[in-house]
């Protein structure tokens, strides 16, 4: 579960004395003698109405909180946060399972309009608004976009939002959605990519993916091979100022060793085409199998392709005998082939660390290429 607006430390503290007035002045007592607010233990039971004649009660301690008096709670989030409604809920943590629970927990109200939660408890434990963690996954939709030198706009559009961002110099900065509350708090702001995405996972927007599988309820073939994802997170951190890449709707169908991915050569004064022929996909094996040994093989091919099953095929009535697929050993080299001016190729291979860094971290945060649909 994730947290939305802060984590509730409940404490009853006994309310000070009257005020004093003299004169022009009043005098309030706000310390016990010890300087000290004074703790009032809870929870405390109803007062007993009749003399207690169940002496067999006494003897095992009970686990019923129906003669407890529940404290009621009022507080407030911010009113723009997103929420999923579906699952979003009032837990409290326990301490002994490690985890979020609803027990104890009662006569929640919340009012989604004014960003005010009512609830109440019987216990005083570390309490907090919560909803699922990955409730944006799996991701509907991304793409990568330059925008200047050493700058790329990342847009995601999960299950039920969609952010837009850039990177820039190692650090994020938000772009849409835009409200009134992160105008005020994030808006403008460049962050690290961790801290960004933490940010954001505050007020409801979470597209920090998962790392495993355990906790969650995606289907388990769309996890990518950590040796395929790598390989394609550092392609496209060393490639992004001179590409768009965008998801391929072949990714989720082939098996976790094999990524692909959509890529177009953005060239400075033109516009990118939504032709699907001027998108050419990449295609790259961690765990290609040639004879007895396994190698990593990347090409540049349509979509059209790499097909919904497992297995890949090539038209080789399509491709002339003179005229192969070159094969690459590196999702890199294989974007890289698609670069043929030597100038252009230069500055590939000069791309600025931090740059290529910040987009890989991004990458391997959000985890776009293992949970898209």
């Amino acid at each position: 579960m994730s947290v939305i607006g802060g984590v509730l430390f409940l404490d009853l503290f006994e309310m000070p004395e009257a005020p004093k007035t003299m004169g022009h002045m009043m005098i309030r007592q706000i310390l016990s003698p010890n300087r000290r607010l004074k703790l009032i233990p809870y929870p405390f039971k109803k007062a007993e109405t009749e003399a207690a004649e169940d002496h067999e009660a006494e003897e095992e301690p009970s686990t019923d909180t129906s003669n407890i008096w529940p404290a009621q709670i009022c507080y407030d989030i911010s009113p723009d946060c997103f929420i999923h409604r579906e699952s979003a809920k009032m837990m409290s943590w326990d301490e002994i399972y490690m985890c979020w629970s609803d027990e104890n927990i009662g006569d929640v109200e919340i009012n989604t309009e004014s960003g005010q939660i009512k609830f109440r408890t019987t216990q005083f434990r570390p309490t907090a608004f919560v909803q699922k963690t990955f409730a944006e996954f799996p991701l509907l939709d991304w793409a990568i976009e330059p925008c200047g030198k050493d700058r790329v706009r990342f847009r995601i559009q999960g299950s039920s939002n969609e952010i837009c961002f850039e990177v820039f110099d190692g650090k994020c900065r938000l772009i849409s959605p835009m409200n009134s509350f992160l105008e005020t708090h994030v808006a403008g702001q460049w962050f690290t990519p961790t801290l960004f995405l933490m940010k954001l996972s505050q007020v409801g927007l979470n597209f920090q993916g998962p790392q495993s599988l355990k906790g969650v309820d995606f289907d388990p073939s769309i996890l990518k091979s950590p040796a395929a994802e790598e390989s394609a997170l550092k392609g496209i951190g060393f490639c992004a100022q001179y590409f768009a890449i965008r998801r391929s709707p072949s990714n989720r169908h082939i098996s976790n060793s094999k990524i692909a991915l959509q890529v177009q050569r953005v060239v400075e004064g033109t516009a990118l085409s939504e032709d699907p022929l001027l998108w050419t996909t990449i295609f790259f094996d961690s765990a290609c199998r040639i004879g007895e040994n396994d190698v990593k093989i990347g090409y540049c091919v349509q979509e059209g392709f790499v097909t919904d099953e497992t297995n890949f095929f090539m038209a080789h009535d399509d491709i002339p005998p003179e005229n192969p697929i070159p094969l690459h050993s590196s999702f890199y080299s294989a974007m890289k082939s698609l670069v043929p001016e030597p100038e252009a190729v230069s500055n590939l291979e000069q791309t600025d660390a931090m740059f290529s860094k910040s987009i890989f971290e991004v990458l391997q945060a959000t985890r776009l290429l293992s949970f898209s649909a």
